[in-house]
């Protein structure tokens, strides 16, 4: 009997002693170092998160550059239209012109409304999560227990994060903006690549042999009283301290945004969340779609507005007036006019730019502007110039035309509501009649006859001494009389009356 009684009381002093053993055990697990699996993934988020400034300043760079390049574009299409465009060519290079134009503002705009603020928020956000992560790694490095542990373990010794350390730069510093792309890059709009296992049983994040008071919430840690007021996010969230216990750290699934939805998360879901409208030169609003105006909706409206009058016209309503300049695709006509204008070179020297220089060349926008004006003035000067040769060319025939259409008219009414007729109540009664007047003509804006004599001016020059073969060449000189005679008199002439005739036949109605 005395015998049992020993049996059982060594049986259940056992039972209690590994009772204890297992308490002591997952209460030394809660307040326990980092494992390299938990802080190898915050040091490398963290360095990567040092070249996304670099990353939003080179994708905002490149967007600027595609609408700079849009507006030169537009310039060039432009310079080709009042330099050298042909007939056949005009309307498709104005079109294009507008809307590589019409690109480059919109981009502008999209550009102030919306762009400046993503990106300037993605770089923020980034920084504000990269701040959270270095602060912990560098507290929980700094927080030394000797040889009974650390918060930060490596090759189960305690460590500080200074250099390599099994393997793994930990830098914890915001280095000076570097313009360029992140290299292999981890940190996705989605999560993070590569993320640990959360599952973190007092093992797998943590060691279970290295004590770390600034995860230990009791009075042996940070605790006071045996415990803390609330949970404590660490690393913006990614671990959280238990309020009580000596529980195991809580460990944030990174490896997808939609995972952190715990507060405490939010500055991971946030760089997440910005990272994911970041704005690049792909970015819809700045696409080309020189490739494939049928489908652009800009350019129909554009299309519709230039040649019809009508605003907000869509790919139907506008497919005849498309298809007439750019067939039913316009990836190859639309690159060949494009690759015409680029090849186009200037043919004398203009805006202080060598002659034979290629459009495709040109790139300071100054030099375009000035080529631009300078075709622009040159094509008015010259229109100016023909303007003013059929008005003169047109007086010549006005009179003989008005006094033919005057002369016919008999009812005194109807003579005087004609623009360019009167009739002579003062003259005597035999010559009273309806006749052309020159001054009532001119304030209504129809030519009137002058002095000067248009096109009544032989080339001699041109005409003496060529022989009837050679004479006949042109529709300038014209063989007569057994010599070489100058004949633009007649075309001139002729020309001139069927504009005016048709002036007249338009105020006749």
């Amino acid at each position: 009997m005395r015998k049992t009684m020993l049996q059982l009381k060594a049986v259940l002093l056992s039972a209690a002693i590994l009772l204890a053993s297992e308490k002591r055990m997952a209460d030394a697990n809660g307040g326990m170092g980092l494992q390299p699996l938990g802080w190898k993934h915050l040091c490398t988020t963290s360095d990567e998160l040092s070249d996304l400034t670099g990353e939003v300043v080179e994708a905002t760079q490149g967007i600027i550059s595609k609408i700079e390049q849009f507006s030169k574009e537009s310039l060039m299409a432009e310079i080709y239209l009042f330099a050298a465009a042909k007939p056949d060519e005009q309307e498709k290079t104005a079109a294009l012109a507008g809307y590589l134009a019409t690109k480059a503002l919109s981009g502008l705009g999209q550009y102030k409304s919306e762009t400046v603020l993503n990106n300037l928020d993605a770089a923020a956000a980034g920084a504000y999560l990269k701040g959270h992560i270095d602060e912990f790694l560098t507290i929980a490095s700094g927080t030394a227990q000797g040889s009974s542990g650390g918060c930060i373990i490596s090759s189960d010794s305690g460590v500080q994060l200074t250099g390599t350390v099994a393997g793994t730069t930990c830098p914890r510093k915001l280095p000076a903006v570097k313009v360029n792309k992140r290299s292999n890059p981890k940190i996705k709009a989605t999560g993070v690549q590569d993320s640990p296992a959360t599952t973190n049983s007092g093992t797998e994040h943590q060691d279970d042999e290295k004590a770390c008071k600034l995860f230990d919430p009791t009075t042996g840690g940070i605790g006071s009283g045996g415990a803390i007021s609330q949970p404590i996010p660490l690393a913006g969230g990614y671990y959280t301290i238990p309020a009580t216990n000596k529980d195991p750290l809580t460990v944030a699934d990174t490896s997808h945004v939609s995972k952190l939805t715990d507060t405490a998360q939010h500055p991971w879901h946030r760089a997440l969340t910005a990272l994911g409208k970041l704005h690049t030169a792909d970015t819809e609003a700045y696409s080309n779609d020189t490739k494939t105006l049928q489908t652009s909706t800009e350019f129909s409206d554009l299309i519709g507005r230039i040649f019809g009058n009508k605003a907000s016209q869509d790919q139907t309503q506008t497919k005849p007036k498309r298809e007439s300049m750019f067939t039913d695709n316009s990836e190859r006509p639309a690159f060949q006019l494009l690759a015409k204008i680029h090849d186009y070179q200037i043919p004398t020297a203009a805006a202080g730019i060598p002659a034979k220089t290629a459009l495709g060349t040109i790139t300071d926008p100054t030099q375009l502007q000035a080529l631009l004006q300078h075709y622009i003035l040159a094509a008015l000067k010259e229109t100016a110039i023909l303007k003013n040769r059929l008005d003169q060319a047109t007086k010549v025939a006005t009179k003989a035309d008005g006094n033919e259409v005057c002369h016919k008219i008999t009812n005194v009414s109807e003579c005087n509501n004609k623009p360019f007729c009167s009739y002579n109540e003062s003259a005597a009664e035999g010559d009273k009649q309806c006749k052309f007047n020159e001054i009532k003509a001119s304030k209504n804006g129809v030519p009137v006859t002058q002095t000067q004599t248009v096109g009544t001016q032989t080339s001699k020059e041109k005409c003496k001494g060529k022989l009837e073969p050679e004479c006949t060449k042109t529709p300038e000189s014209k063989w007569e009389n057994n010599a070489c005679k100058d004949s633009s008199i007649l075309v001139t002439k002729k020309f001139a009356l069927s504009v005016v005739s048709a002036a007249f036949a338009a105020l006749l109605f």
